[in-house]
């Protein structure tokens, strides 16, 4: 375990008071960047990061995926890892712990990833399972067990795209929710499967649990996370292109293309628009869009210059949206940038890199950052490590500062830093010391913390999921 790192005496103070001020229940994160939406926005606020509540790290010849973001539901956290034998790779395995100490409850084998895919799992809490995409392979298992209660092989592999599932579906009253994947070509053609994950019923839901209920066919996706919400799914491809598909038949709603959008990453749904945006191997900073697109027309609203990412956007709530982009080298920089949406235009407020003179790395392409009441939750990459190691350093920044100004940086954390999740009031991040939790001191882990409670100075522009 690497050692904590001392906060100053002011900076405790501060974080202390955000802790204090917390009004929201605590959710779950079930999914990669929060829900199925993919807003990445908690409705807690982050505990002490200079107190850790619980720290683990895998067995001897296991490996975090560190670029996979933990998930939790009922009190057990999911965390995705790879298994080796004598130095090389065997297969993969999700792994469970209980959220309340870290003890270990159980890991599920898995088949092997391909490409050293940084997908992450999901949790389906009315099915009891959680869920893994690996290689051709998606296999659910049983939450209390880790024993496999179904699996699907798919025509293709999938590659960094994480899964998401609906809650509302149903056919005259039946449930009848679906799983939504992508698989990985990125030069021909693929598609989007919606495999059941509801019980079998003869007239209303004609599938079992792991069934494929339908398939679009699509092209050109890689690590396409897709997005749900009331009804549609959304994805965007390499080249731009961006679909809304009817989520019980497969059917298409519309289809966009957005010049300068080739989308290697997830899109987020929130407040009637969807959030996307591209990498661009060419060119200097800003050298990606950055696209807002109406959810129920598929028009585009407005498009602006980014820094290449993989990252999802992070709509506050606000009229803001929080990026996390860019690489070091290749007319880049790792970075987080924040827009305001104008209506019909986007402008960029600040960008991390520049406005500290590179003195503070955080966010990067591969990265996810979280939001919770105006708290961004995100991380440091080591210099010295190859693109997909693990963070060394996770931040909590005041998105009500700018970059470099006194008070910005609220607290920080050595030894964690990767994709920044929630289950209930606790924190989670895997990091280069291994997987961290960080629950309130003296606060309920779950449930509602005093409604009654002033919103700090620091902190006038709460952001709810």
């Amino acid at each position: 375990m690497r050692s904590l790192l001392d906060c100053a005496a002011r900076t405790r103070a501060v974080l202390l008071a955000g802790l204090a001020v917390c009004t929201a229940f605590g959710a779950d994160w079930t999914h990669h960047a929060g829900g199925a939406n993919r807003r990445a926005v908690a409705n807690a606020s982050p505990p002490n990061l200079a107190t850790v509540s619980w720290h683990v790290t895998p067995l001897s010849n296991e490996e975090f995926i560190a670029m996979a973001t933990p998930i939790a539901y009922g009190g057990r956290v999911f965390v995705a890892a790879r298994v080796f034998d004598d130095g090389l790779q065997v297969s993969n395995a999700l792994i469970c712990y209980s959220r309340s100490d870290g003890a270990r409850l159980w890991a599920a084998p898995l088949p092997m990833d391909y490409r050293q895919s940084w997908s992450s799992p999901v949790a389906y809490p009315a099915g009891n399972v959680a869920i893994s995409c690996t290689s051709y392979s998606v296999t659910a298992v049983d939450f209390a067990t880790g024993a496999e209660a179904w699996s699907v092989q798919l025509p293709r592999r999938v590659v960094n795209a994480s899964p998401a599932v609906s809650a509302d579906l149903a056919v005259s009253g039946t449930p009848a929710n679906r799983l939504f994947i992508t698989e990985f070509s990125p030069l021909g053609s693929c598609s989007v499967h919606a495999i059941n994950v509801d019980p079998y019923h003869a007239a209303n839901n004609p599938y079992q649990p792991g069934d494929i209920a339908w398939t679009y066919p699509f092209e050109r996706m890689v690590g396409a996370t897709p997005a749900y919400q009331a009804g549609l799914v959304f994805v965007a491809n390499t080249v731009g292109t961006v679909v809304a598909i009817n989520a019980a038949s497969g059917g298409q709603a519309w289809a966009t293309s957005v010049p300068g959008l080739n989308c290697y990453a997830g899109v987020t749904v929130f407040d009637g628009a969807v959030y996307a945006a591209g990498y661009n191997f060419y060119g200097g900073h800003n050298n990606s869009t950055l696209a807002k697109l109406d959810a129920t027309t598929g028009a585009i609203r407005w498009t602006a210059p980014c820094e290449r990412t993989d990252s999802i956007p992070v709509p506050l709530g606000d009229g803001r949206i929080a990026l996390s982009g860019g690489i070091e080298g290749y007319g880049s920089a790792v970075k987080v940038q924040l827009f305001r949406d104008n209506g019909g235009s986007a402008t960029l407020l600040w960008d991390t890199d520049v406005a500290t003179g590179g003195a503070l790395p955080i966010g990067g392409w591969t990265h996810q950052p979280a939001v919770s009441r105006g708290r961004l939750c995100v991380g440091r990459p080591s210099p010295a490590s190859a693109d997909f190691d693990p963070y060394e350093r996770l931040y909590a920044v005041d998105l009500a500062l700018s970059p470099g100004t006194p008070g910005f940086i609220i607290a920080e954390h050595v030894g964690s830093g990767g994709n920044p999740s929630f289950a209930g009031n606790c924190l989670l991040s895997l990091g280069q010391g291994g997987l961290y939790a960080f629950c309130p001191v003296g606060l309920p882990i779950d449930g509602a913390l005093d409604p009654n409670a002033p919103i700090d100075a620091q902190s006038a522009d709460p952001i709810e999921q």
